[in-house]
């Protein structure tokens, strides 16, 4: 069901690096549940700001007995977490270039205009930090996403999950792995922002988009259901409703947030007490 990642035009080629076994081992939980349950082997992409033993992963432990949840050590803003956006921005060099250039320019700029230097200096070099903003954001969520994918990747070639539940962002990396043919199996995705990534990745003209719409074949679109809350604040479910539109795969809209937690997980007796997520995914891993 897995081949080797192709070059896609999507992302531009890193050298991904390696998981330690032992890591992903470390990630992989046989619960203590006394219900009987098939032995699906489930591989979860958690969220943006998520890791292993967020509220998804805690369901899925109870409700199934061997889940995988790679760490993707992501976020958006939190220099602790070794993918995020904010740390691959660090690494930049063109950022540490222009740091380097307004160090060096301002003694100069104070030789030739003394204390009208730091004027000149700050409207000079803040000018040139806001141009090149937007190419620093692009190459430090590519970078990012790049890691994310080849985590996930190691996961896939090692574990050979028999599905993948993939949240939020985790929803966007499981399915540029179906587009890049990394994984082929059933996948149940829950608010996938890829819309919204790829247009953050400078898709201005939509060529990406159709690309990797156009790259996921008719066999893997059939086994893959996407579900999306009508109140969803933070991705919206029109992203989701073109996605569906572009590839022809299922969508089905329930009433709920961007978590869906209280519309799949959360019952009348309390958090992860309702079975519905669990039933959906019972019903996708029956169409390998």
């Amino acid at each position: 069901m897995q081949r080797p990642p192709s070059p896609s035009p999507l992302m531009p080629t890193v050298v991904w690096p390696q998981v330690k076994p032992q890591i992903l081992k470390a990630s992989l939980v046989s619960n203590n549940s006394t219900e009987p349950h098939e032995p699906l082997k489930i591989l979860f992409m958690h969220g943006l700001e998520s890791r292993p033993g967020g509220s998804k992963d805690r369901y899925l432990r109870r409700y199934f007995k061997k889940v995988c949840t790679p760490d993707m050590k992501m976020s958006a803003c939190r220099l602790t977490r070794s993918n995020s956006v904010v740390r691959n921005l660090l690494r930049r060099p063109l950022l540490w270039g222009w740091a380097a250039a307004a160090v060096a320019a301002l003694p100069l700029g104070w030789a030739i205009y003394g204390p009208l230097a730091f004027p000149v200096w700050a409207v000079v070099f803040g000018g040139v930090l806001m141009a090149i903003r937007g190419p620093l954001t692009r190459q430090a969520l590519a970078a990012s996403l790049d890691r994310c994918l080849a985590i996930q990747t190691a996961a896939i070639r090692e574990f050979r999950p028999d599905l993948v539940v993939g949240s939020s962002w985790g929803a966007a990396v499981a399915l540029m792995c179906a587009s890049r043919g990394i994984y082929s199996g059933p996948m149940l995705l829950l608010a996938p922002p890829v819309k919204m990534v790829l247009d953050r990745l400078g898709d201005a003209d939509g060529s990406h988009w159709e690309t990797l719409c156009g790259s996921i074949s008719p066999e893997v679109v059939r086994r893959i259901l996407v579900v999306h809350g009508d109140q969803d604040a933070t991705v919206p479910v029109e992203d989701s409703r073109s996605l569906a539109a572009a590839t022809g795969l299922e969508l089905r809209v329930v009433a709920g947030d961007h978590r869906l937690n209280a519309a799949l997980m959360d019952g009348e007796d309390g958090p992860d007490t309702s079975e519905r997520l669990k039933q959906l995914i019972t019903e996708v891993a029956a169409r390998r």
